[in-house]
Formats: C-alpha cells, sequence, structure tokens
C-alpha cells in the first residue's frame, strides 16, 4: 500500500498491520482462531485478506492496550 500522502501516523499505524498480515506465523495462528471461529476453507479463501486484517486491527490494539508495540517490546514512545 502506498501511504505516502497520509498523515505520517497514519502511515505507521498501517503498516504495522500490513506487516503482522504478511507475517507467516500470523497467518498461522489466524488460519486457527479461524478454524476455532467456524470459518470455512471456501470463506477463507474467499475473505482472506479482510480477515487478516480483522486479526490485525484487534492484535495491534491490544498491543497499544497493553502499553506494548506490535511486536511485544515495551512501548518507549508513550508519554504519560
Amino acid at each position: 500500500m502506498n501511504t505516502n500522502n497520509v498523515h505520517p501516523t497514519v502511515a505507521i499505524e498501517t503498516e504495522k498491520r500490513i506487516a503482522l498480515a504478511q507475517n507467516p506465523e500470523f497467518i498461522a495462528k489466524c488460519v486457527e482462531l479461524a478454524k476455532q471461529a467456524g470459518v470455512t476453507a471456501k470463506e477463507w479463501n474467499a475473505n482472506k485478506v479482510s480477515i487478516l486484517m480483522l486479526f490485525a486491527n484487534r492484535a495491534v490494539q491490544a498491543a497499544q492496550e497493553m502499553g506494548l508495540d506490535t511486536f511485544g517490546q515495551p512501548n518507549t514512545s508513550l508519554s504519560f
């Protein structure tokens, strides 16, 4: 995705999600979670980008709520 013409914060947040959605380990975990939720192989194949982005959004949000960066490291850029 070309993020050159968007606000820097939006570009960073978008890149976090794209990096997760392209990570083979993350994809494997998403497949497991989707199966547990009852998503069929046909549904996965038809909607995998949307499903991966849904999981990526939730993962980034959860990490931020815990004060971590996307990769589980303490987020030192937070200011309190």
